[in-house]
């Protein structure tokens, strides 16, 4: 017999609205206008804090989907641009999160790429670009969803 090990995407999709937006950097409403595919992050102002020769960097030569986005509401965060990036993996294995052209979605984003197993993480210098995928609730736009986030994102203030 031999054993195969293979990594996939292994998290909650969706989530609660409290674990989501207490963990995203950036909430948003975008419509989608373009997706591309790089291995080359660095072009787009990113950089890698922690040790480059960690076990896990070499995830990062691996292409991602690079979408570009008009922002039509903030929720929570800020962002330098009206136009952004948003980065995540390339399928549901990388927990790559799939948005189309000329759709609004609610994304909740972080700052930092998600490396939960690594202490090396890779971040945008520029304020303009951010990380989501499919363990965040990032979906369609849904005026209920936005509703719900701006009562949590109240909510939480109040408590602090």
């Amino acid at each position: 017999f031999v054993t195969n090990r293979s990594y996939a995407c292994n998290c909650n999709p969706g989530g609660t609205i409290e674990a989501n937006v207490t963990a995203s950097d950036v909430i948003i409403k975008a419509k989608i206008l373009s997706i591309s595919y790089s291995n080359k992050l660095d072009t787009l102002n990113v950089v890698v804090d922690g040790d480059p020769n960690n076990v896990f960097s070499k995830y990062w030569k691996f292409h991602v989907k690079i979408y570009k986005a008009l922002v039509q509401k903030t929720y929570k965060g800020q962002l330098k641009s009206d136009t952004i990036t948003i980065v995540t993996g390339m399928n549901g294995a990388a927990c790559g999160f799939n948005m189309t052209i000329d759709k609004e979605y609610l994304i909740y984003g972080t700052f930092k790429d998600y490396q939960g197993f690594s202490s090396v993480q890779r971040h945008s210098t520029d304020g303009k670009l951010i990380w989501t995928n499919n363990c965040t609730r990032s979906w369609e736009f849904s005026d209920t969803e936005a509703a719900d986030v701006a009562v949590e994102i109240e909510r939480l203030s109040n408590k602090e």
